[in-house]
C-alpha cells in the first residue's frame, strides 16, 4: 500500500470515528435493508397465491364443463330425449390448495343440477333422466331440476 493510500484509509478511519452514534445509523441502514427483504418476498408470495387461486378456478370451472358435457351426451342417448342442456351449479366455499396441488376431493361440492330436454314431459322419461342424474352426480332429488323445452 502507497502512503497515499495509507493517509486516505486514517483520514476515512478518523471520519468514521468522529461520527457521533454511529452504531444507531448502522443500525437504521440495516433496519431498512430488513424491511426492503421481507417485502419482496412478501410481494413473490403474494403473488404465487395469486396465480394458483387462478389457476384452481380454471381447474374446477374445467372439471364442471366436462361433467356437463358428459351428462348431455349420455342423456341425449336416452330414449325419448333430445335437444339436452345442462348446468350443475356449486356450493361456494373456500378451497385450500397445497403445493399448487388440487385433487378432486378438494373440489367443492355440487348444490344443484337443471337438465332442459325435449321429450322428459313424459313421466317416464322424466323418471329415468333423474335416476341417469343421480347415478351421475350423487345428489338427492330435491337438488335436481327437470325441465321441458320447446
Amino acid at each position: 500500500m502507497s502512503d497515499g493510500q495509507v493517509k486516505k484509509k486514517n483520514k476515512f478511519l478518523e471520519r468514521l470515528r468522529s461520527i457521533k452514534h454511529i452504531e444507531i445509523y448502522v443500525a437504521v441502514i440495516f433496519g431498512i435493508i430488513m424491511i426492503l427483504i421481507y417485502l419482496s418476498t412478501l410481494n413473490t408470495n403474494q403473488t404465487k397465491t395469486n396465480s394458483t387461486t387462478q389457476s384452481t378456478t380454471t381447474t374446477v370451472t374445467q372439471y364442471i364443463d366436462k361433467m356437463e358435457y358428459d351428462l348431455e351426451k349420455i342423456l341425449a342417448q336416452m330414449k325419448g330425449v333430445s335437444k339436452v342442456s345442462v348446468m350443475i351449479s356449486l356450493v361456494t366455499e373456500e378451497l385450500t390448495v397445497e403445493n399448487s396441488n388440487i385433487s378432486v376431493s378438494t373440489f367443492p361440492s355440487i348444490k344443484g343440477v337443471v337438465v332442459v330436454a325435449k321429450g322428459v314431459d313424459d313421466t317416464f322419461v322424466r323418471l329415468n333422466v333423474l335416476k341417469a342424474v343421480q347415478a351421475v352426480i350423487k345428489v338427492s332429488n330435491g337438488s335436481i331440476e327437470i325441465l321441458s323445452s320447446n
